[in-house]
């Protein structure tokens, strides 16, 4: 951003160049008057946010979900021979070619 500034202020006599910084400072002064304008509100209306006083309020039901519900133990096995373990993961054979 800053280098746009200077390539448009060297094509500029620096004599206006106190322009130009007025203008740029114009121009940040309203963005960030417009940025912080949305802080100026006030809080959301209960109907918006919701009451959390009123217990008649429908709210979605607590379920209890365990961390470690599908967690299942490894544990070592002693090494199965590799062609049978081959073998049963291979794709079977399609139709009747023997």
């Amino acid at each position: 951003m800053f280098a746009h500034i200077r390539v448009r202020l060297a094509g500029h006599d620096w004599r206006d160049a106190p322009a130009t910084f007025a203008s740029f400072a114009l121009r940040a002064a309203v963005f960030l008057s417009l940025a912080a304008l949305p802080a100026c509100t006030g809080a959301p209306t209960p109907p918006l946010a919701g009451d959390p006083s009123d217990s008649s309020a429908r709210v979605a039901p607590a379920r209890y979900q365990s961390a470690l519900g599908a967690y299942e133990g490894q544990r070592p096995v002693a090494p199965s021979p590799w062609r049978e373990q081959n073998e049963r993961v291979s794709p079977q054979p399609k139709g009747n070619n023997p």
